[in-house]
């Protein structure tokens, strides 16, 4: 499968808006975090305008025979005082069509991202995979990202 890796153009908007807000309600509809109706004011168009304007951010697409097949977002961010390095490349939004997961796209799209961090002289790459996002956990421990923690949360009922 000849899949190419490259960074979004003004001319992906439409067609990565119309598979990224459902991978956000998937998660909202697999999480109480998540708030429904604040996703629903999330314009997909401005958010991925966002990223393209945004000189600390990327995105990145996998294209097959001039079809979008995926999508991935990363930004450099500042780390904690107390870490060991000053920035990380944190990575987001992986998304790869369901017809063409466990082929190596997002092994593709991740490394990518490396790529733009390395260039960014970027030496961490974090990410945040809800629990019950199996294939995620599996793609970036086969990659070679640690578990450093656990994010727990706890809702008081009104």
């Amino acid at each position: 499968m000849n899949v190419q890796i490259r960074k979004i153009t003004t001319g992906d908007f439409n067609k990565i808006s119309t598979f990224l807000p459902k991978m956000w309600f998937f998660h909202a509809s697999s999480s109480t975090l998540i708030n429904k109706n604040a996703l629903n004011r999330i314009d997909p168009q401005e958010y991925l305008l966002n990223i393209y304007q945004n000189k600390n951010q990327e995105g990145f697409v996998a294209v097959l025979e001039d079809k979008i097949i995926g999508f991935i977002r990363c930004e450099i961010k500042n780390c904690p005082d107390f870490y060991s390095f000053q920035k990380e490349l944190y990575v987001d939004d992986l998304i790869v069509l369901k017809k063409f997961r466990k082929r190596g796209v997002g092994t593709k799209l991740i490394l990518k991202c490396f790529e733009f961090g390395q260039n960014n002289n970027i030496n961490l790459f974090t990410c945040k995979i809800w629990k019950f996002n199996k294939e995620s956990k599996s793609l970036f421990k086969n990659l070679g990202f640690q578990e450093d923690f656990s994010f727990y949360s706890y809702q008081i009922k009104k």
